[in-house]
């Protein structure tokens, strides 16, 4: 392990391009308003690193750790970037999380609130911990290579396809993995017609809707308007579960419909999503 850039304070504004960290420690290190373009970081590990405004342009990351590191100011995946076997351990994440790929990936029990995350392409990605609000959808190509030259545009596209194989040209984000069962969710939609391989934890507060959401919510919701006596109960029941008729795919959240009333009627409503589960 490289420890030169450990406990380091880099000048803001220095820039560092078209250039290869491997195995570098950059834990405790101060690097806010520094520029990455077009760089490689292998084998890296980012502890407590202060990443204020920091700029990592086109940059790909493999084999990293992320501990303790606050990165709701810096776009890891800017410019058409990519994560792949990365871990990420108790950090603040940005609220607009825009990468090409995020590939083996884990994000263990990092603050995940309101998190947008905008990508083409999700393998065998785990999430551990509590998210809240979170929406997943797939990431404007426009944005991979629009601030690049011609020639660095290219090399980040055969990059970004040489990971993601067809994700470049699909309509929608590709997801192949996506692992909840250690994760407590609440408010979180998913925007691709393309999912395989998603886990939610096998417990009484999530349920995996996989492709008949639309159906089963229908039924629910008419299971409330004969049912559900209560008018101002029953209006509130209706509106908690209208997103989920626009979409075949849907999971079901204990503490999304706690959050409209209580803990009785979130247990009720997931009672009946169960029921008219096949």
């Amino acid at each position: 392990m490289d420890h030169q850039y450990k406990n380091l304070t880099i000048p803001a504004h220095t820039q560092f391009a078209d250039i290869n960290f491997v195995g570098c420690d950059f834990s405790h290190s101060i690097m806010d308003d520094v520029i990455f373009k077009n760089v490689n970081f292998y084998q890296c590990i980012f502890q407590k690193t202060s990443c204020s405004s920091t700029r990592f342009w086109g940059c790909f990351f493999d084999e990293c750790t992320f501990k303790n590191t606050d990165l709701r100011h810096t776009y890891l995946g800017a410019w058409g970037g990519g994560l792949s076997n990365c871990q990420f351990i108790k950090c603040k994440i940005n609220p607009l999380f825009n990468t090409s790929y995020l590939i083996d990936c884990i994000f263990d029990h990092c603050k995940f609130k309101t998190v947008e995350i905008q990508s083409l392409y999700l393998n065998n990605v785990k999430f551990m911990g509590p998210l809240e609000d979170i929406s997943i959808q797939k990431l404007d190509i426009a944005e991979l290579t629009q601030y690049q030259t011609l020639e660095q545009a290219a090399l980040i596209k055969k990059k970004i396809q040489e990971k993601t194989a067809n994700a470049f040209y699909h309509p929608d984000i590709v997801i192949d993995g996506l692992d909840f069962s250690e994760a407590r969710l609440k408010f979180i939609q998913i925007k691709s017609s393309t999912l395989k391989g998603v886990q939610v934890a096998n417990d009484p507060y999530h349920l995996l809707l996989l492709k008949n959401a639309k159906n089963i919510t229908q039924q629910v919701y008419q299971d409330i308007q004969l049912n559900w006596d209560e008018p101002e109960t029953q209006s509130w029941a209706l509106q908690c579960i209208q997103r989920f008729l626009k979409s075949d795919f849907a999971i079901i959240c204990f503490d999304e419909f706690k959050h409209f009333e209580n803990s009785d009627f979130a247990k009720k409503l997931m009672t009946l999503f169960n029921k008219y589960q096949p």
